[in-house]
C-alpha cells in the first residue's frame, strides 16, 4: 500500500478567487482534496478480500467523502454518507489481487474530501498477506528537507526544483 498523491485539485488564485464558485454535488466547496494510494501484491501468490483498513483525522461535521476504486479493468464510485466527527475510520475490501511481478495487477483507492486530511494508519491482513503502508510523499518531503539543510547552493536548488515538483 501506497500513497502516491496527495493535491488540492482547487488551487485558485486569491485575485479571482471570490468570481469563481464551485459545487460539489451540488453544495459549495472552497477546497476539493484527492488522496491516491495503489495497493499492489509483492508476494508469489494470489490473495482474495483484502481488507484495508484507513484512519483518517482532521474531518469536521458533513464534510463528504466519495472514494473511487480502479485497476485497469474496471472503475467503481464507493459514494458514502457524509462524515461525522466520530467517523474518521473507513475499510475497504478488495475482492482480489493478483501478485504484480506476474501480473503487474494494482488497485488504485482514491479519496476525495473537502479539505486537507492526514492519514494516520493504515493496516490489514488475511490468511498469507499482510499490509504494508508507505507515504512517498513524506518520504519525499523528508529528503528534500534533508537536501535543503545542505550548504551547499547545489542542495538549495536540487531541494526548491523537487518541492515545486511535489507539491
Amino acid at each position: 500500500m501506497t500513497k502516491r498523491f496527495e493535491s488540492n485539485l482547487l488551487e485558485i488564485d486569491d485575485s479571482i478567487k471570490d468570481k469563481i464558485h464551485i459545487k460539489y454535488d451540488e453544495k459549495p466547496v472552497e477546497e476539493i482534496h484527492q488522496i491516491i494510494f495503489f495497493v499492489e501484491n509483492i508476494g508469489d501468490d494470489p490473495i482474495k478480500d483484502v481488507g484495508v483498513h484507513f484512519q483518517f483525522s482532521g474531518f469536521q461535521e458533513n464534510d463528504f467523502l466519495d472514494v473511487v476504486l480502479a485497476n485497469k479493468q474496471m472503475t467503481k464510485v464507493l459514494n458514502e454518507e457524509p462524515v461525522s466527527n466520530k467517523t474518521n475510520h473507513y475499510i475497504i475490501t478488495i475482492p482480489f489481487l493478483n501478485p504484480k511481478n506476474n501480473y503487474d495487477d494494482y488497485w488504485a483507492i482514491t479519496f476525495y474530501t473537502p479539505r486537507k486530511i492526514k492519514v494516520e494508519s493504515v493496516n490489514g491482513m488475511g490468511y498469507g498477506w499482510a499490509t504494508k503502508y508507505v507515504d512517498r510523499i513524506e518520504i519525499a518531503n523528508k529528503m528534500i528537507d534533508f537536501i535543503a539543510d545542505g550548504a551547499t547552493p547545489l542542495g538549495w536548488l536540487v531541494a526548491q526544483i523537487a518541492r515545486y515538483i511535489t507539491r
